[in-house]
């Protein structure tokens, strides 16, 4: 805080319009002492309450210029003072207060008098003001810009994201070759990267497992033809001894029908004493 605010509660940003007031003050004084010295020493008061007036007129900073006479003559011009644009809570925390300068007019070592410059913060309040208003509106308008830029970040994203879920879902109805475009964040770019790197190792490893199943398939249709094909009793059973393929020449040894035998175990058909004489050829 100490960096915003000098002493007095003034913020620094506000001094540089005070110090600029304060010389001007200075100047005023300078350029009019001398003129008001010159009138002062001839009488001529009505030319020198028309200079007053001059730079009274002049000088938006200054509201009241006083020459006070050595012998007690007072001369004064003002101007009517404006209240200024900002509102009450921006003036108050500026801290801008009146200022007044006073300066002795001589001529040739002789006093003359006292001049009294007196001076109104309007002016520079309102200056800061419309600068404050200025920056408000150009950070509105940053903020807005920021919050639309991040409207359609986030929106290219989440579209990014909708399409990630949306080749998901098509994988998983069977469709396994997927190709996004890598859009987007980088880090989401990445994930896209992984997924179509995966997408595609899935999509390759169902083909090579479809044409798998293929090559059984038709082996499986070879192996049945030639079943249909030999004219002598051939079967083929698994494991537990469940018959999984009967050639039609059986029907001519063992009587029942292929369809009979497809899926059942021979105990089932023929019973354990009947096909033990073909169990002991098998095994041996």
């Amino acid at each position: 805080i100490s960096d915003v605010y000098a002493m007095g509660g003034t913020p620094l940003f506000a001094l540089a319009l005070v110090g600029n007031q304060d010389r001007e003050l200075v100047e005023i004084a300078a350029i009019l002492t001398p003129m008001l010295a010159e009138q002062a020493v001839i009488g001529d008061y009505a030319t020198l309450e028309q200079l007053l007036n001059l730079h009274v007129r002049q000088r938006q900073t200054v509201v009241r210029i006083v020459w006070e006479g050595g012998a007690g003559q007072v001369l004064a011009a003002e101007t009517k003072q404006v209240a200024a644009l900002a509102p009450d809570w921006f003036v108050t925390l500026l801290g801008l207060a009146p200022e007044s300068h006073r300066r002795p007019v001589e001529l040739g070592g002789i006093r003359y008098g006292t001049l009294v410059i007196e001076s109104t913060p309007v002016p520079a309040i309102d200056q800061l003001w419309q600068q404050f208003k200025n920056l408000l509106v150009v950070g509105l308008i940053m903020t807005l810009m920021i919050f639309v830029a991040l409207y359609y970040l986030l929106r290219s994203s989440l579209q990014a994201v909708d399409r990630l879920a949306g080749a998901a879902r098509r994988m998983h109805d069977g469709v396994h070759y997927q190709a996004l475009p890598e859009q987007g964040a980088p880090e989401l770019r990445s994930t896209i990267v992984a997924f179509n790197a995966m997408a595609g190792q899935l999509a390759r490893t169902m083909g090579d497992l479809s044409a798998s199943r293929q090559e059984a398939s038709e082996q499986l249709h070879f192996s049945e033809a030639l079943l249909e094909a030999l004219p002598i009793p051939v079967y083929y059973m698994d494991r537990r001894g469940v018959y999984r393929g009967v050639g039609r020449a059986v029907e001519g040894v063992f009587k029942p029908a292929r369809g009979c035998l497809t899926g059942r175990r021979g105990e089932q058909v023929f019973g354990a004493d009947a096909l033990f004489p073909y169990k002991h050829a098998q095994y041996d």
